[in-house]
């Protein structure tokens, strides 16, 4: 899977990854756990099995637009099958116009992958940058 994801500055890329480690020191769970190579501090705008060469181009295009603000606001909570702990993101006008328009450019794009994770749809969308996620992962209120 293929991801699209706005990183943060450097100054809000280094907050995030000090709530992970008073998380981590907490013993609850934490994104400081994930050792995979390309974790890392972002906002997922969409994702795709695969993005043909038409989409990346009218992609590349698309991102002209940034780099854009990036306003951490209160906790959020999901549950589900796994349960997330994540630090909301303002949907302002800018964010939510370059969201639609990725989405959109990977809709209407043909062969391009239709099985992006319907909660990254624009009604659906909930901008956030995880801080802690796990299978019955509980954080204290």
């Amino acid at each position: 899977m293929h991801s699209i994801e706005l990183l943060p500055d450097a100054a809000t890329d280094r907050a995030v990854r000090g709530v992970w480690q008073a998380l981590a020191d907490e013993g609850l769970p934490s994104q400081s756990a994930h050792r995979h190579p390309t974790n890392r501090p972002h906002l997922t705008l969409a994702t795709a099995e695969t993005f043909p060469a038409e989409a990346r181009t009218a992609l590349a295009e698309a991102l002209v637009a940034l780099p854009l603000p990036l306003h951490l606001t209160g906790l959020l909570r999901f549950s589900g099958r796994v349960n997330v702990l994540a630090w909301a993101v303002r949907r302002d006008a800018a964010l939510l116009e370059l969201h639609e328009t990725v989405w959109r450019i990977l809709r209407e794009t043909p062969g391009a992958d239709d099985r992006s994770n319907p909660l990254l749809s624009p009604a659906r969308w909930v901008p956030h940058i995880t801080l802690g996620r796990g299978r019955g992962a509980v954080w204290p209120g």
